[in-house]
């Protein structure tokens, strides 16, 4: 079953009428191994552009990232302080992951 949890929100003034919403949420998926029910995390992040009206929308996420839903809360929680959208999401999430495993 996939399930997604928003952990945080931030809000951003961009020009008169126009205002960026980012959404960054854990996912969690389940999935068997050796006949055993495991929960795999991973992230989602969601542009809302608000611009005169209108709502457009980016979406972008990584399913499947790690079996420690501790390690997916700290990715995000940096994530969320440094303001990631989903243009640059994929290639972020592999640098701290590889600066993880480094630092190990």
């Amino acid at each position: 079953m996939y399930s997604m949890y928003l952990e945080g929100s931030k809000k951003i003034a961009l020009e008169k009428d126009k205002k960026l919403e980012i959404e960054y949420y854990i996912t969690e998926n389940n999935q068997y191994i050796a006949e055993q029910l495991i929960n795999v995390y991973g992230i989602k992040i969601i542009n809302k552009i608000y611009d005169k009206g209108n709502i457009y929308y980016e979406v972008e996420s990584v399913k499947k990232i790690s079996y420690s839903k501790d390690l997916i809360q700290r990715l995000l929680s940096k994530l969320i302080n440094h303001l990631v959208t989903p243009v640059c999401m994929i290639e972020i999430i592999d640098e701290l992951i590889s600066e993880m495993e480094e630092a190990n």
